[in-house]
């Protein structure tokens, strides 16, 4: 697994366990000597044969491939929902909702693309290079960076994203890296598996609504219909208050200014 995240709350410790941990309720943790621990499934699972689950990481087969391929023969301006709804027929229009929910293609929405236009993560393209290769171009320059801006525009015009798949997350923070790091953007994994971005005006001006309400404990309902800001908004602030130390989760769904 290699190093795992430390998140600190309320003066407790957590950190993301593998996928194979799925399967189990609950997990066993050995001290070997001074801070070296072992984390493992319950012995009496092992003991008893039951089998632990292991996730490989999946990568196209040959139909999504095929599909990725065609997707990007058309130019990323082109390759909005309406125009790939015609030219994808049934089964490329079924294979598509699979490529999205596994991240191998993404939909972006922003001022310019309205109704979005997809993109293929810099890292599926070398997947996509076979017999056929001349078929499959890489991204140019200038669509990287029209990708990068489509989300920037939204980023501007919401200050925040949610993001609910982790490759698209790792896909937006590569191609928002320089953002990042000037720290004009801020990012984060919050504890219901939702990736959210939020720009640094967002909470600057934002933010600083929901900690002056905070300074009465409140649910997220309450703050949204206070301050003025979604559902969506208001959970990416929390996330990122709470990372930050400024606020704590009281109890379940109901936070307080620290």
């Amino acid at each position: 697994m290699g190093r795992a995240k430390i998140i600190k709350r309320q003066g407790r410790c957590f950190i993301e366990l593998p996928p194979a941990f799925g399967s189990s309720e609950e997990a066993e943790v050995f001290e070997l000597r001074d801070g070296f621990f072992l984390i493992s499934t319950p012995l009496e699972q092992v003991k008893a044969g039951k089998p632990v689950e292991k996730t490989a990481v999946k990568e196209p087969g040959s139909e999504e491939i095929l599909l990725l391929r065609k997707l990007s023969s058309i130019k990323f301006n082109e390759r909005t929902p309406e125009n790939v709804e015609r030219i994808f027929d049934a089964r490329e229009k079924e294979l598509l909702e699979k490529v999205l929910e596994k991240g191998w293609a993404t939909l972006f929405k922003g001022r310019k693309y309205k109704n979005g236009v997809y993109n293929i993560p810099d890292n599926v393209y070398p997947l996509l290079r076979g017999k056929k290769a001349d078929m499959v171009k890489a991204p140019l320059k200038e669509e990287k960076k029209e990708a990068a801006d489509t989300v920037r525009e939204e980023l501007e015009k919401k200050g925040y994203l949610v993001i609910r798949n982790q490759q698209e997350a790792k896909m937006l923070s590569e191609k928002l890296k320089e953002d990042l790091k000037a720290k004009s953007l801020a990012g984060i994994k919050g504890f219901d598996g939702m990736f959210y971005l939020v720009t640094k005006e967002f909470i600057s001006g934002k933010g600083k609504a929901v900690l002056d309400f905070l300074a009465r404990e409140a649910d997220v309902k309450s703050i949204a219909h206070a301050c003025g800001i979604d559902m969506d908004g208001v959970n990416a602030l929390l996330n990122h208050l709470a990372e930050s130390g400024d606020i704590i989760e009281k109890k379940k769904g109901v936070y307080i200014a620290v």
